[in-house]
């Protein structure tokens, strides 16, 4: 019996040193980064957006009236507007002509419609053919 505990006392104090002297030959890997990157809030730029080609940012304001100052990259590349019109000249409230998809480079939300700009051209769209907005998702306050 006491040579029975003595080989397994053996056996349990031979396990523990090799177990200590191969420890400090094994490298802990680094965790890995998750797979998936957390994307930032989506803000609504519903009542105006301003891409100014010299900045990298991109002005977004939403129904809550506060700005935002949002990473161009992160807005929606192919956003446009329908069935927007030229603005009649003597009666800024209609628009003239016939109406056409419009990819702006800024706009702003009026009375009687939404004013988009693209370069020089100016169009107004109508709210009922534009309920949908431009989106920005890597935002900070301004």
């Amino acid at each position: 019996m006491f040579l029975k505990d003595w080989s397994l006392q053996r056996s349990y104090i031979i396990c523990a040193v090799i177990a200590l002297t191969l420890l400090p030959s094994v490298q802990l890997s680094e965790s890995r980064e998750h797979s998936l990157v957390r994307r930032g809030v989506t803000h609504n730029c519903d009542v105006q957006y301003v891409n100014t080609p010299s900045s990298p940012d991109a002005k977004c304001v939403g129904n809550d009236h506060v700005s935002y100052s949002c990473a161009k990259e992160s807005c929606t590349e192919d956003f446009e507007f329908k069935n927007c019109q030229l603005i009649n000249p003597h009666n800024p409230n209609a628009l003239l002509g016939n109406g056409r998809f419009f990819k702006p480079d800024s706009y702003a939300t009026g009375p009687h419609y939404i004013k988009a700009l693209s370069g020089d051209t100016v169009r107004g769209c109508p709210f009922n053919d534009n309920r949908q907005r431009q989106s920005c998702n890597l935002c900070v306050l301004r």
